[in-house]
């Protein structure tokens, strides 16, 4: 992201910076819901994300018998897996998102990975948790202007070298 004369890169580096310098209060005011919202983010883009990392998996096709099914079996194992402990992680907030009443850090993380289950069609029944966190995410106006639909008229992205 080149922004405020900087150029940003890493996800969580510039959802923070966005966060500091745009107040737009992503992590909760209180000391323990901040580190279990840190901690929901950390299990996506730390043993979610770097698994199922297209780089990754391209590895895996290159020496499996059988790439696709490889890649799926792959895709579903650690997905599953890392969704599963998110949902454990979550507590019931009494708000529609995963920390409460409106969007967090947490949340940013989580959909992505909702819309990978679906492409590899990881089951999200025994999943209530993330499955009202996906329900009040697509309909806020943030998400939806973000979703991979909603993008069709946006110039394609290089795919990354790594």
């Amino acid at each position: 992201l080149e922004i405020d004369g900087l150029r940003l890169t890493q996800s969580l580096a510039i959802i923070a910076y966005l966060d500091e310098t745009r107040g737009l209060g992503l992590l909760p005011g209180d000391v323990v819901q901040r580190a279990r919202t840190r901690q929901i983010a950390h299990v996506i883009t730390m043993d979610i994300h770097p698994i199922c990392n297209p780089s990754v998996v391209a590895q895996l096709m290159a020496v499996a018998d059988r790439p696709e099914q490889a890649r799926k079996d792959w895709m579903q194992h650690f997905m599953r897996r890392g969704l599963m402990a998110c949902e454990a992680l979550l507590s019931d907030t009494g708000g529609p998102f995963g920390m409460g009443p409106s969007p967090t850090l947490a949340d940013i993380c989580i959909v992505p990975q909702l819309y990978n289950a679906a492409r590899w069609q990881v089951s999200l029944d025994d999943m209530p948790k993330l499955q009202r966190i996906g329900t009040a995410c697509a309909t806020h106006p943030a998400f939806s202007a973000a979703a991979p639909e909603a993008a069709t008229s946006l110039p394609q992205a290089r795919p990354s070298a790594f």
